[in-house]
């Protein structure tokens, strides 16, 4: 497994429960933004028995970007829903020190 894919992974497992992420989101987050289709196929190479949360991540419409005749597809669309679910808030850079605080 390479680092970009380790990078990912790391990424999708700090997605709070009841929360998503893009896959664009994940990219920027791994430090690849553009790299979408790289996540995509990152969490396809994960095993069945992996402990990455791969059903918390969407495209960029929110929707579940997988195949209905993919395995993994009805699983992710079987998963319970939560009703608080929301994506992951835009990242922002701290506040530059001696800056205005906003």
């Amino acid at each position: 497994m390479n680092a970009l894919y380790r990078r990912i992974y790391r990424v999708v497992r700090h997605i709070p429960k009841g929360r998503v992420a893009t896959y664009g989101v994940v990219a920027r987050l791994a430090g690849r933004p553009g790299a979408a289709r790289t996540v995509g196929w990152a969490l396809a190479a994960l095993p069945d028995d992996g402990d990455v949360p791969w059903w918390r991540v969407v495209n960029a419409a929110g929707r579940i970007s997988l195949s209905a005749h993919d395995h993994a597809a009805v699983v992710q669309r079987a998963l319970p829903k939560p009703t608080t679910a929301s994506p992951l808030p835009p990242r922002r850079a701290p506040p530059r020190p001696g800056g205005p605080a906003g």
